[in-house]
């Protein structure tokens, strides 16, 4: 954590404190709220690829495109389900297709 959010972090403690909140049970609320709310983003931006969406990925030396069209993603002149069957084709071992093309924050720390 660096200096400033810890600084902030206190702030807001003894804001919350002063404000007559507990801020211990105000954290816990408010990290549930937010694993929710984390949770709808990413079930609602899988659901909300629009027509037309590419994604490339560099994978041992060569580059592949993915086209999303009308709700199936189109590879290599056939088309498939999700995106995971396009990564595990590409792998040959079973991969997330998000994580893969770099949607999941996950492999977004790692590049």
């Amino acid at each position: 954590m660096s200096l400033e959010l810890a600084l902030q972090n206190v702030t807001w403690a003894e804001q919350a404190t002063k404000a007559g909140h507990d801020h211990h049970k105000l954290r816990a609320k408010l990290i549930k709220k937010l694993k929710v709310v984390a949770q709808d983003s990413t079930n609602k931006s899988a659901k909300s690829i629009q027509s037309g969406t590419r994604f490339v990925r560099e994978w041992r030396g060569k580059t592949y495109d993915v086209i999303f069209i009308d709700g199936q993603y189109a590879y290599d002149g056939k088309h498939y389900r999700s995106l995971t069957e396009v990564a595990t084709l590409i792998t040959g071992t079973r991969w997330s297709g998000p994580r893969f093309f770099g949607l999941t924050q996950k492999n977004r720390d790692k590049q």
